[in-house]
């Protein structure tokens, strides 16, 4: 099991790797979409959106894909958008 300090870093580097792709089908994300980090059954760390969110057996983190730069106003209001609607467990999904 990571700690929290090296769980965060390794999340990084995956959302770096994948920030526009689901890290575990690499399906493409092509619009606005809440995000789960956590670890899968393998002890493996993924940031996945709903289509893998299952394969999540240890969920530390959520967050948001916004399809416009979030140092824009309208990155800003879709981030916001999605932040105050994520599920955080899927579970009314």
């Amino acid at each position: 099991m990571l700690n929290k300090t090296k769980f965060e870093k390794v999340l990084s580097r995956v959302i770096n790797k994948n920030s526009a792709r689901c890290s575990k089908c690499k399906r493409m994300f092509t619009q606005p979409y809440h995000t789960f980090g956590g670890l899968d059954a393998e002890g493996k760390v993924h940031n996945v959106a709903l289509c893998c969110r299952d394969y999540i057996v240890d969920m530390n983190h959520y967050g948001v894909y916004t399809t416009f730069p979030v140092n824009t106003a309208e990155g800003e209001r879709q981030a916001k958008e999605l932040l105050d609607s994520h599920p955080k467990d899927a579970s009314r999904y």
